[in-house]
């Protein structure tokens, strides 16, 4: 949600295929927040 600046009510109303869709293409294409995470070692 916050990533893609989704209201709660906009991902209620969300097909489940078009959240796999987007599952599969963050799995290709991670958001840069991840990638800097990741990056730089960042544990929480």
């Amino acid at each position: 949600m916050t990533g893609c600046g989704f209201t709660p009510a906009e991902i209620d109303a969300m097909p489940f295929p078009a959240y796999l869709d987007l599952l599969a293409y963050w799995r290709r294409n991670p958001p840069t927040h991840l990638l800097m995470k990741w990056y730089v070692g960042y544990k929480a």
